[in-house]
């Protein structure tokens, strides 16, 4: 019986479009990655359907370290501010 269901799965995948392949396969990335396949948010259904809609390519990755933000220093360069020159050169 699994395999059938299966078979009816696979064809059906063969009648979609790119978009609502993408789809679902962000979806069944979800599953696989959330094992208590709670549903998915209305910012991760967002981000799929922008990824489908080719506004993005890819999952933004979560959990990232940004420690390294709060220990950046601007480099000191000679000259105007860089806000200054380009609004001279548009003149």
């Amino acid at each position: 019986m699994a395999e059938s269901r299966f078979a009816d799965v696979v064809e059906a995948l063969k009648s979609l479009t790119i978009p609502e392949l993408l789809i679902v396969r962000n979806m069944a990335k979800h599953y696989i990655e959330n094992p208590l396949h709670q549903p998915m948010t209305p910012d991760e259904q967002l981000i799929h359907r922008m990824m489908a809609d080719g506004l993005l390519e890819e999952l933004p990755p979560k959990n990232v370290d940004l420690s390294f933000v709060d220990n950046f220093e601007p480099i000191e360069i000679e000259g105007k501010p860089m806000s200054e020159w380009i609004i001279e050169e548009r003149r």
